[in-house]
């Protein structure tokens, strides 16, 4: 106990990592409320705000170090979980944690404790007490290196490199892949030459026939065509380390095979209803770290090794995958590759309850909830959808409040437009109490207290402007129709009665500068993105009665003209 006390009042757990994976085990049990307010303050980014309200720890710490902390001590100084982020970049974070400002954890400390925290909740269910049993010191540090992995390059590579047209190949690819592959390891089909030994060649024969396999050499040519996005992002990468200080080998494509086989084995147990970012999780599809992983593991440039750590992931999973409680394991697991928790070091008192603050931006996702909430951090949104997607985080405490306002006075929130979904795109039942929604034109709000709540849920509401500047709208949308309906009149249909320059000059200009008072005027980015449509609409009408007019103008000019 005298190694983690400190000065008469203070105690420093800062280095008691059991601390932190004791309190990620139940949140709720130390956390009383939890809010969290949104403000869409442009089309780009949201502003989040969080408010946690804490329990005093000295109990739950307690139970964490297997003592209690002497009477006279009244804070601690310790590793704090606070709540849980997408795994982007961080921007404008802040946080504030009894009144002081705290600062996070890197993400290799972070990294750590997530594992030490995997590896405590596998052997409570999995390993009797005892994790050691299953995890090495080898695997240990890879599944840090998969915990720490941030997915931007990967992100960026396909964001640039793919196109929907090779998004349709990718599955094509891995199928050519697995061709390829097997084509290598089999040589001629079992089934010829069952058919030639038929026919009665001569053994001699059919044994060279059976010894014909294409050569390395036509493999790793052919494998400089994979199609796939992955296979091109592994080669790309790895060319790129190998031209880095740390010289390594570029893996062949018959390496790469193997690597691939072993990780889709992964991504087909992780995958089924436990996580949605599957396409941008190091846990989900490991191979999107792995080119990284030597920087953090320096005995990790052996390809055979990549090789065998992946089958010992695979072999966990699968073990864990066969156990009752399986789905939590897998859970814990998953989510530590699309999130990050946040740490931070903090000094908070040990008998009074106490406040967190967070406050962070985050990228404003447009679009709808996807197909199995399968989502991915670069998917592309309709250019014209008013619809904004979000994921919150829903069971981290006793009561989770949710509120997201709309500062921009041009905009609304559309009344019954509103979704709340699980992870994996399934209804919230309401019925049992786990959510109540109260919605105006500027706040959208919902909580939850029940315990068998889902941890996150999917998010999507829609805007539109507000009725005065619909109202603007319609009105510039009937003067131009107008006039486009009266210069249409007068010039082509009554050719009995012309029209003069002057007539033309009144139609067009009154209506053209409000058309263009309306498009020029002061607008936030998200007021514009919401009235994106509407200006569409408005600059085609413009562009329709000018060019209306300009063909009057020259056809009057051409009649007097010639007269």
């Amino acid at each position: 106990m005298g190694d983690y006390l400190h000065d008469d009042q203070k105690c420093d757990l800062r280095r008691c990592h059991e601390v932190p994976v004791h309190l990620l085990k139940d949140l709720p049990a130390w956390r009383m409320r939890s809010t969290m307010e949104i403000r869409l303050s442009s089309e780009l980014w949201s502003e989040r705000y969080y408010r946690i309200h804490v329990r005093p720890l000295r109990d739950h710490l307690g139970k964490a170090l297997g003592f209690t902390l002497p009477e006279k001590k009244t804070h601690v100084r310790l590793i704090l979980p606070i709540v849980q982020l997408l795994k982007q970049h961080p921007v404008d974070l802040r946080v504030i944690v009894a009144d002081q400002e705290a600062y996070p954890l890197s993400g290799d400390e972070r990294a750590e404790i997530e594992v030490k925290y995997f590896r405590r909740r596998a052997s409570e269910i999995m390993c009797k007490g005892n994790p050691d049993s299953q995890m090495h010191n080898d695997f240990i540090a890879f599944l840090e290196g998969l915990f720490s992995f941030e997915p931007r390059p990967w992100t960026d590579f396909r964001e640039k490199r793919s196109s929907r047209l090779i998004e349709r190949l990718d599955d094509f690819g891995q199928s050519a892949a697995r061709f390829v592959a097997r084509l290598g390891e089999l040589g001629p089909s079992r089934l010829l030459i069952k058919q030639l030994r038929e026919l009665g060649p001569s053994d001699r024969f059919i044994k060279r026939l059976d010894k014909l396999r294409p050569s390395d050499r036509f493999i790793e040519w052919l494998g400089r065509f994979d199609p796939s996005i992955l296979g091109r992002y592994l080669e790309t990468s790895f060319a790129g380390l190998a031209e880095s200080e740390k010289k390594t080998e570029k893996p062949s494509y018959r390496e790469r095979r193997r690597w691939r086989g072993e990780a889709s084995k992964i991504g087909n147990i992780v995958t089924p209803g436990v996580f949605p970012f599957h396409r941008d999780s190091a846990t989900r599809n490991p191979l999107i770290a792995v080119p990284f992983l030597p920087q953090v593991m320096d005995n990790l440039w052996s390809h055979q090794r990549i090789f065998e750590l992946l089958g010992d992931l695979e072999k966990f999973l699968g073990q864990a995958q066969c156990h009752p409680e399986a789905k939590e394991i897998l859970s814990v697991y998953a989510k530590c590759g699309g999130y990050r928790t946040l740490f931070a070091e903090c000094l908070v008192p040990l008998d009074e309850p106490f406040e967190v603050k967070v406050e962070e931006k985050r990228i404003l996702y447009f679009g709808g909830i996807p197909k199995g909430g399968r989502f991915n951090l670069a998917q592309r949104p309709g250019a014209f959808s008013r619809q904004v997607l979000q994921i919150v985080t829903f069971n981290d405490a006793e009561s989770n409040h949710v509120n997201i306002r709309v500062p921009d006075m041009n905009i609304e929130l559309k009344k019954k437009a509103w979704t709340i979904r699980t992870e994996s795109d399934k209804e919230l039942d309401f019925d049992k109490g786990l959510a109540h929604v109260t919605q105006d034109a500027e706040l959208f709000s919902f909580y939850a207290t029940s315990k068998k709540r889902v941890e996150r849920v999917w998010l999507t509401f829609k805007m539109k402007p507000v009725k005065s500047v619909r109202a603007t709208n319609w009105t510039v949308w009937i003067l131009l129709t107008t006039a486009i309906g009266a210069l249409l009149w007068l010039g082509f249909l009554r050719r009995d009665n012309r029209i003069g320059m002057s007539q033309i000059a009144g139609l067009l200009f009154p209506a053209s500068i409000a058309a263009s008072l309306l498009l020029t005027r002061a607008n936030s980015t998200l007021a514009m993105r919401v009235n994106r449509r509407d200006h569409l609409l408005t600059s085609f009408l413009l562009l329709a009665l000018t060019g209306i007019a300009i063909a009057l103008f020259i056809f009057e000019a051409s009649s007097g003209h010639q007269k």
